[in-house]
């Protein structure tokens, strides 16, 4: 319980125990204030500097966007098996490349499934396989010229 002395002159709080300067106080009060930004600004900078190096790991991983080679000389790509294999490991390359997301981030899953369709589409442009060909437009509804396009654009 707090109670003010009849001496309020000096600035004095009493309780039933001990004396309080409220001079002190408001020093105390600002000086936890400041340690606090300090530290805000401290683990800005840390997560800043973090950011940083991260972009900067990405940016020396290459002079373009990630690739990842997908080797197809076992396959027999005149079977439509071996063309089922073959999109299978075009597909999984592009979601390791492009990476997983997030699915409570709708803007990141758009991002990634964009990605994912983009690498598929210029590596099954890149093959050049008829039969490729059509499996991928089959499985995405796309037309022959999209394909074209999208190779044409990367």
């Amino acid at each position: 319980m707090i109670m003010r002395s009849d001496n309020t002159a000096g600035g004095q709080l009493r309780t039933e125990n001990s004396i309080f300067d409220t001079q002190s106080l408001k020093e105390s009060v600002m000086d936890s204030r400041k340690n606090v930004l300090r530290m805000t600004w401290a683990m800005l900078a840390t997560v800043s500097t973090i950011m940083l190096a991260d972009a900067t790991q990405a940016a020396e991983g290459g002079d373009g966007p990630p690739q990842q080679v997908v080797r197809f000389g076992d396959l027999n790509l005149t079977s439509s098996e071996g063309v089922s294999v073959l999109y299978r490991r075009i597909h999984s390359a592009a979601n390791e490349v492009c990476g997983g997301a997030d699915t409570r981030e709708l803007a990141r899953v758009a991002a990634t499934k964009a990605c994912v369709d983009s690498a598929i589409s210029q590596a099954v442009a890149a093959v050049n396989n008829p039969l490729l060909t059509s499996l991928y437009l089959a499985k995405t509804g796309r037309s022959e010229q999209q394909i074209t396009a999208s190779a044409q654009l990367h």
